[in-house]
């Protein structure tokens, strides 16, 4: 803009002398001048309008780095609900881990008595089956006494009659039956059961 005001100036200081009949050598001499003003005015010219190309890129620029910010804010607080997210699916996780070790604790304190039942049951079998194989090998036991005839063996008495019993509401019977031992000892059987009776019987 100075170059151009220069310019302007050296112009107007030119025709005013011509117009004052200045001679040609003055007349050239402020030709140069303006010759010069006007070179230093366009070249200023170039600069405004690359100084201005520059502004623009740089607003370019720094719309597309707003542009990039607020992208990367998004993806922060995309991954920031992911995270949540991630912290809900942990917290749920370690539920589902708790309570699987719980059920995992129960089944192992059920299966531990299952199996400790299972070897009193087996303990109890193996005894039996020695004291029956002691009783054998001896003749200490019921069935050799019997056999042998001998006093203190326990004969099985023949049942008792069946006593009548009403039928039940929903037509099963129930029927009693007592047996009594050679020793004394009686044993009650109840058994119950259903039948269709036609018309003859």
């Amino acid at each position: 803009m100075e170059a151009a005001e220069a310019a302007n100036t050296a112009a107007e200081a030119a025709a005013a002398e011509v117009r004052g009949g200045t001679d040609h050598a003055t007349l050239q001499r402020h030709l140069a001048i303006v010759v010069a003003a006007g070179q230093h005015a366009a070249k200023a010219t170039e600069a405004a309008r690359a100084a201005e190309a520059d502004a623009r890129a740089a607003e370019e620029r720094a719309a597309a780095a707003e542009q990039e910010r607020d992208a990367v804010v998004a993806r922060c607080t995309e991954l920031e609900a992911m995270v949540e997210t991630g912290r809900g699916l942990e917290a749920a996780l370690k539920k589902a881990e708790a309570q699987l070790k719980m059920e995992m604790g129960a089944k192992s304190a059920a299966l531990a008595s299952r199996e400790s039942a299972l070897l009193d049951l087996k303990r109890l079998q193996l005894q039996l089956q020695q004291l029956q194989q002691q009783q054998q090998s001896d003749g200490s036991g019921p069935a050799a006494k019997r056999a042998r005839g001998e006093k203190g063996a326990i004969p099985v008495a023949a049942p008792a009659p069946v006593a009548p019993v009403p039928p039940q509401p929903n037509g099963s019977v129930l029927v009693t039956t007592e047996i009594t031992a050679g020793n004394g000892c009686a044993t009650t059987l109840t058994t119950s059961g259903s039948c269709e009776l036609d018309a003859e019987d």
